[in-house]
C-alpha cells in the first residue's frame, strides 16, 4: 500500500465508535467554562453585541456539554472561542485571552465539532433511542468518521514537538532555567541549603525535554501507549504541582485521551458497564 494512501486511511479516513469524542466532548465543555468563565460575564459597560455573544456562548456551550443539538452547539462555542481569541484578543490587545490556555482550548473545540460527538453519551442520543424504540427499530450505530479526533490527537503532538524545540538549548538544559523557575515560584529568594538541588533541576530539565521530544511520535503507536499515557499525565501533574498553569494540566490530560483507539474505548465501556449489572 502507498505511504499516502496509507495515510489517508488511517487518519482523514478514520472511523469507529463516537463514545470516545462523547466523552471528550463533555470534558471540553467543563474545561472551557473553568477558565472562559471568568470572560464571559456581561457588564453594564460591554455593548450590546458583546452582551448577545457571551449569552450565546452560554446557551451554546450548555448545549453542547449535555450533547443537545450536538455538531451546532459545537461548531457555535468553537465560533465565539476563536471570535473571542483572535478579535477580542489579539486584536483588541485583552492579553488573558491569548494565553496558551486558550489557544489549546479554542482548538480542541474547533475539531470536535467535526466529530459525531452528539452520537454518544448524550441527549441527542437518549431522544435517538427513544424514537428508536416508539418505531421498533434498531437504534442508530454509535458509529461516524473521527478525523477530528485525529486532529486532535496532531495538535497535542504539535504542542509538544514546539514545547521540545523551545527547550532544547543550552539554559534550559543545564538546569539553570529550571532553577529560576522553582526560585520564583516555589522557594523564593532563598537558595534551598538541601543538597542536590543544582543536579536534580540539570535532571529534570534533561528528562522533561527528551520526554517531550519522544511523545509526538510515540504516543501514535498503541502498543506503546500503556507507557507513554501514564507518562505524558505524570509530566502535566508534576508542572500543575511545580508551576501555576491553571488549565492546562487538565486541558492536556483531556486532549491525550484522543490518542486512545475509539473501538477498544467503546469495549472498555461495554466491559464496565457488563461488571456493573
Amino acid at each position: 500500500m502507498r505511504i499516502d494512501r496509507l495515510w489517508l486511511d488511517r487518519f482523514v479516513g478514520y472511523e469507529g465508535s463516537t463514545r470516545l469524542v462523547g466523552v471528550l466532548r463533555i470534558l471540553c465543555a467543563l474545561v472551557i467554562w473553568a477558565r472562559w468563565g471568568q470572560f464571559m460575564r456581561p457588564n453594564d459597560q460591554m455593548a450590546l453585541p458583546y452582551i448577545a455573544v457571551i449569552v450565546l456562548f452560554w446557551f451554546a456551550s450548555s448545549a453542547m456539554l449535555i450533547g443537545l443539538s450536538t455538531r451546532l452547539a459545537t461548531a457555535t462555542t468553537a465560533a465565539i472561542l476563536v471570535f473571542a481569541y483572535f478579535f477580542v484578543g489579539h486584536r483588541l490587545g485583552v492579553d488573558e485571552l491569548v494565553a496558551h490556555h486558550t489557544q489549546a482550548h479554542t482548538l480542541f473545540t474547533v475539531w470536535l465539532a467535526f466529530t459525531p460527538c452528539g452520537r454518544s453519551v448524550s441527549v441527542d442520543r437518549w431522544l435517538a433511542v427513544r424514537r428508536a424504540t416508539r418505531t421498533a427499530s434498531p437504534p442508530p450505530a454509535e458509529h461516524g468518521p473521527l478525523y477530528g479526533q485525529r486532529l486532535v490527537a496532531l495538535q497535542v503532538s504539535s504542542m509538544y514537538l514546539w514545547t521540545a524545540y523551545e527547550k532544547s538549548y543550552a539554559g534550559f538544559l543545564s538546569g539553570s532555567r529550571m532553577e529560576q523557575i522553582f526560585m520564583y515560584d516555589v522557594f523564593g529568594s532563598d537558595y534551598p541549603d538541601w543538597p542536590g538541588f543544582g543536579p536534580l533541576m540539570t535532571l529534570s530539565a534533561v528528562l522533561t525535554t527528551g520526554i517531550e521530544w519522544l511523545l509526538p511520535v510515540a504516543l501514535w503507536f498503541g502498543r506503546w501507549q500503556r507507557f507513554t499515557l501514564p507518562a505524558a499525565f505524570l509530566l502535566h501533574a508534576l508542572i500543575y504541582h511545580g508551576i501555576p498553569v491553571a488549565t492546562f494540566t487538565v486541558t492536556m490530560w483531556a486532549m491525550l485521551l484522543a490518542y486512545l483507539d475509539a473501538d477498544r474505548f467503546h469495549a472498555w465501556i461495554d466491559r464496565l458497564t457488563e461488571v456493573g449489572r
